[in-house]
């Protein structure tokens, strides 16, 4: 009994910190939230959270979207996960008679139009069931693919098959029925509880100027005010009103982050993870995740024809500024390198980045000039190298930071580079881990020793060629390491199929410098 009074008091929580994180959109600049509202009626499965524009956002899949819901699912442990027979199962959401595809089929029939500039979304700790097809039908917002699941194959192929088992579950008569529902569907699986929740929950109250969590106290208060609140039967909030109750309440403060350091916050993101907060710690937000389906991109070209400039044109509006800059960077580390190539070390530009940690956390890694702990104590890199072809003129560097990637990197030079002279790899010492880099100081060591290393030893029939660049290494250190970039000339940088749902290797990504047409 006890267990289940926690888990009720823990879903609460997880509900209202959701909720909270919501409502500060109401105050981000040139918002175009016009309320909130926590345990709405009248919209089946998914009443728990509610956002409404005015005007409507556009959606990056085309149409006007009024309206957010949002099904809040907190649970202890991870004795399930989500999968394609997950979503017609009651017992899934703690249902007994619908399933989560027929409570969307019910806020659908109520209104097809309205349901058309809705957006509902069920946000669950859980995670993806990886022996589930549907882990390759969900793109990096938690939207169905629809081009993958209406295929037009028959009923007896993969995805077929399961369309035909959600149209008979709903009592549908056709495919055409069956996207109408599922296109508003966005599953936020893997969502952040605990300190996740609070971490984000911070940044997203600091970033508009209310009073932040305190890690040394046991209790928050607004978890308790919105129960309050509910109480009072004042569920919908709009912006005044909302603002005027936390300055009751001492929760509304002057002095944002924004104004304690006199910085300019730029975010990048290539990849999501579910409720990250990046909008709110930022002031210029560029969004990519459109141009990738989970962490690969959609055509090949999309790198140089759209990425790239994109990136550019972020950090000239970044330099514009004329401040000291801080960066995060969800990306793939090709993106974090080209951020860097374009706010190379010449432009002055005083920079450090947010870089996420394994335990969860985020630190700032600033380069400062001073030295880091043992820096003198050279070398800081351990080489090899391996000749491939002594009459062509390109070279292979391959990074290890995190992991030592050379004998990948080798098989796939020797199946797709043809015209590589040698691979010169580079590992850190003591070796290549999660904690191999200590600070920003330790990664500007790090790169200077490495690029002086690599220049004297790259020959002069070389020196006419391209570098092909691997890298294993923290966002951060690909981005200080593109900062030189241009020391090393024509680059093509690389990206591995981590999940091995493509290739299993490595593909090319950005090619730097960046010729603008």
């Amino acid at each position: 009994m006890a267990d289940a009074v926690l888990a009720i008091q823990g879903g609460f929580e997880f509900q209202a910190k959701f909720f909270w994180r919501k409502a500060c959109t109401l105050y981000l600049p040139n918002s175009n939230v016009k309320q909130v509202a926590w345990e709405i009626s009248d919209t089946p499965g998914f009443d728990d959270v509610a956002v409404f524009y005015d005007p409507g956002k556009l959606s990056e899949y085309g149409y006007t979207v009024k309206c957010e819901y949002f099904q809040v699912k907190f649970h202890v442990n991870h004795s399930s996960a989500f999968s394609c027979d997950a979503l017609i199962d009651p017992a899934f959401i703690g249902a007994t008679s619908e399933s989560l595809l027929q409570k969307l089929q019910r806020n659908y029939q109520k209104s097809p139009s309205e349901y058309a500039t809705a957006v509902y979304h069920i946000v669950n700790t859980w995670g993806l069931d990886r022996n589930d097809t549907l882990k390759t039908l969900l793109d990096n917002n938690g939207a169905i693919r629809l081009s993958q699941l209406f295929d037009g194959k028959s009923d007896d192929s993969k995805h077929g098959k399961i369309r035909k088992k959600w149209r008979e579950h709903l009592g549908l008569g056709s495919d055409d029925d069956l996207l109408l529902i599922v296109r508003q569907l966005r599953i936020m699986h893997s969502a952040s509880s605990g300190e996740g929740i609070d971490e984000d929950m911070n940044f997203a109250l600091a970033g508009v100027g209310l009073q932040t969590l305190q890690s040394d106290k046991r209790t928050s208060p607004y978890p308790d005010l919105i129960k309050r609140l509910h109480q009072e039967k004042r569920n919908l909030l709009g912006r005044e009103e909302l603002k005027e109750i936390l300055k009751q309440e001492n929760l509304w403060v002057t002095t944002t982050t924004q104004d304690v350091r006199n910085v300019y916050r730029i975010g990048v993101r290539t990849f999501s993870r579910g409720t990250d907060t990046i909008e709110f710690e930022t002031d210029e937000y560029l969004c990519l995740l459109h141009h990738f389906d989970n962490r690969y991109v959609l055509a090949d070209e999309l790198w140089q024809s759209d990425i790239v400039p994109a990136l550019q044109r972020l950090s000239d509006k970044a330099l514009a500024e004329g401040k000291p800059l801080v960066i995060h960077l969800d990306t793939h580390l090709s993106a974090a390198f080209a951020m860097g190539y374009f706010l190379d070390a010449k432009t002055g530009a005083e920079v450090g980045v947010i870089q996420k940690v394994r335990n969860g956390g985020r630190i700032l890694l600033e380069p400062n000039g001073k030295p880091a702990p043992g820096e003198n104590a050279a070398p800081l890199w351990k080489w090899s190298e391996e000749t491939i072809n002594v009459s062509s003129n390109d070279v292979v560097l391959c990074i290890g930071v995190t992991y030592d990637i050379f004998p990948r990197v080798k098989e796939y030079v020797l199946e797709s580079l043809p015209k590589v002279s040698r691979i010169l790899s580079a590992t850190i010492l003591p070796g290549p881990s999660g904690a191999s880099i200590r600070d920003g100081n330790h990664i500007v060591a790090a790169i200077e020793e490495l690029l002086t290393e690599f220049r004297a030893n790259r020959k002069a029939g070389e020196r006419m060629g391209s570098v092909h660049l691997f890298l294993a290494a923290p966002n951060a250190f690909s981005f200080f390491l593109g900062r030189y970039g241009k020391q090393l000339g024509r680059i093509t940088l690389y990206e591995f199929d981590f999940d091995n749902l493509r290739t299993g290797t490595y593909v090319p990504s950005i090619s730097l410098p960046f010729l603008n047409k």
